[in-house]
């Protein structure tokens, strides 16, 4: 048998950090392609986030994202304020560096921070006030008690009247549930429901919680109100505003 070396053991404790090796450009480039030819659901989801904001399209808006990566919500806020900054906050070069590509057309609007959060707080050298902070697939890399923390961070760092959203998948709420979204998704996808199929183990550095956990940490955050605002099975899209 293959002995485990220093550099497994490494690799190892990245995974369960981050969920996904984010050092290496080319797996880095396969995760955004795959990204970029999800199936329209997402972008559902993403267009309702866009409508939740609260402000006028006019207004200078200052947008965080936080484990966006290739920044696809930063672009897509950008666009609908013309006169808005956004910062991203990711913790992978290689995805910094293909972020700046693909939002080169926003020139000093946009900018890349290097920067980590999966402790619960966000290090990274960013500005200390946000009108509007989003995230997509990326807080389910944090355990239930980091995520509590990240949501009190984020709130701190929200100007009065700003808001919070997470798109993200979320755990079903029984065991039931999820044999019926894993059936469904399978017909979505045009595979054949296989019920004898064996459950397959967690993936390193992923923890889904019940969308009603999130919704008691929003709310011990201080964020009102708060609310499940889309779902389609487990995705969802979870925040809160600040009042």
């Amino acid at each position: 048998m293959r002995q485990e070396t220093a550099l497994d053991a490494g690799l190892a404790a990245y995974m369960e950090r981050y969920g996904r090796d984010w050092t290496t450009p080319e797996r880095v480039r396969e995760y955004v392609d795959r990204e970029d030819s999800q199936g329209p659901e997402r972008y559902d989801g993403l267009n309702y986030l866009i409508a939740l904001v609260p402000f006028e399209r006019t207004d200078r808006v200052q947008i965080l994202e936080i484990g966006g990566g290739q920044a696809t919500l930063a672009a897509a806020l950008l666009d609908q304020f013309p006169a808005g900054q956004a910062t991203e906050l990711d913790v992978s070069e290689p995805m910094r560096d293909l972020a700046l590509e693909r939002m080169v057309r926003f020139g000093p609007r946009f900018e890349y921070a290097v920067g980590d959060f999966v402790d619960g707080v966000m290090v990274g050298d960013i500005p200390t006030a946000f009108d509007v902070v989003i995230s997509t697939r990326a807080i389910h890399h944090l355990p239930t008690p980091r995520k509590a923390d990240l949501y009190r961070d984020i709130f701190s760092h929200l100007n009065n009247g700003g808001c919070f959203f997470n798109l993200d998948s979320v755990a079903p709420g029984s065991p039931e549930l999820e044999a019926i979204y894993r059936d469904a998704s399978a017909r979505l996808r045009a595979d054949r429901p296989n019920p004898q199929r064996a459950e397959r183990p967690a993936l390193p550095g992923h923890y889904y919680d019940p969308v009603e956990t999130h919704l008691a940490s929003l709310g011990a955050a201080g964020f009102e109100p708060v609310d499940v605002f889309w779902k389609q099975m487990n995705m969802t899209l979870i925040g809160g505003y600040k009042p």
